[in-house]
């Protein structure tokens, strides 16, 4: 668990903690209150059922305080199991994340399968479509949180990857799919798509992540292949 929610955590056991004494004293003190206002009573064995009674509520007093003491402790050490087990599955998922972003081709392999794709369109006189999509975070997020929502969006992107095609980490929270032969019409509406799958995915909504798109279409915006590199991610890498 990250020493900041540790902290916080510590924090809001100690508050709870001094509420639970506060409510034993409070009863501890009311019990006292009206046994000390019937001690007359009781010394003097004028009463013996009050006598009775006042001494039950003392028994009484002390068995209650003792349960809630008991149940304070357990209702502590089960809290603290579940934030465990909630940092556990945080762990996997995070792992899970990790896994996900290094096993995509990298810029590199991007640029080459550009290059590739574009002579063959070229040559075919197709089009071809570069999608780039980049998964905003807040400035103050953590790395941790930036990675699981990076590997979440690509876990969505490649379910909808078809045969043949590849998701490419272009950059951090920056990835890019390729399709020969696709017009910027259809290349726009299923970005659109994606782009709504992301946004409202609830995983991604808890993580504070918004998602930009860019469609770069040859030989719509560009005739090159430097340019279209350079088109596909402009504004998008910064």
């Amino acid at each position: 668990m990250p020493g900041r929610e540790e902290a916080e955590l510590e924090a809001l056991e100690r508050r709870e903690g001094q509420l639970w004494i506060l409510a034993i004293i409070m009863i501890t003190v009311l019990a006292a209150g009206l046994l000390l206002t019937a001690w007359p009573m009781l010394r003097s064995g004028q009463a013996d059922r009050t006598q009775k009674a006042f001494l039950g509520l003392v028994v009484l007093t002390l068995l209650f305080n003792a349960y809630l003491i008991e149940r304070q402790g357990k209702i502590k050490k089960l809290r603290r199991r579940l934030i465990e087990s909630e940092a556990r599955n945080l762990a996997v998922i995070l792992q899970a994340s990790k896994t996900v972003l290094a096993s995509l081709p990298g810029e590199e392999q991007f640029n080459d399968r550009l290059a590739m794709d574009l002579r063959r369109a070229t040559a075919a006189g197709q089009p071809i479509s570069v999608v780039a999509f980049k998964i905003e975070m807040p400035a103050n997020a953590p790395e941790e949180v930036k990675s699981e929502a990076w590997g979440q969006a690509a876990e969505l992107l490649i379910r909808d990857l078809k045969e043949g095609e590849a998701l490419y980490h272009r950059a951090e929270g920056v990835f890019c799919m390729l399709h020969l032969g696709c017009p910027r019409d259809a290349a726009e509406h299923a970005a659109a798509s994606l782009g709504e799958t992301i946004a409202t995915d609830e995983r991604l909504m808890k993580l504070s992540a918004r998602i930009r798109i860019r469609v770069t279409t040859y030989p719509d915006d560009t005739q090159s292949l430097h340019e279209m590199e350079q088109l596909a991610v402009r504004g998008l890498v910064v």
